[in-house]
């Protein structure tokens, strides 16, 4: 099974691109935080996985707002985003 589907595919001003961008990323940041505090609070531990997710999106963001805040606003961005879907085997069988 391989799947492709396009998330982002268009020219943007700086403001509206911010604003895309940072909701999709705010988005899997909350996903991170609320499976971390799954574990916290089911385990007793942080999910290690989600807490350096959640650090790098955050580094990630930050990159994208400098870009950002490097442009005018007549300037125009190129936003493409396509998600790539793929069934594993699972090797633990």
């Amino acid at each position: 099974m391989n799947n492709s589907f396009n998330l982002i595919n268009g020219t943007f001003e700086p403001q509206d691109a911010q604003q895309i961008l940072m909701t999709v990323f705010s988005s899997k940041i909350k996903f991170h935080e609320k499976k971390n505090l799954g574990s916290i609070v089911s385990k007793n531990l942080p999910d290690s996985n989600s807490s350096e997710r959640i650090a790098f999106l955050k580094e990630q963001m930050q990159s994208i707002q400098n870009l950002i805040d490097s442009l005018q606003e007549s300037d125009k961005l190129e936003i493409n985003c396509e998600i790539h879907i793929s069934k594993i085997q699972d090797t633990k069988k």
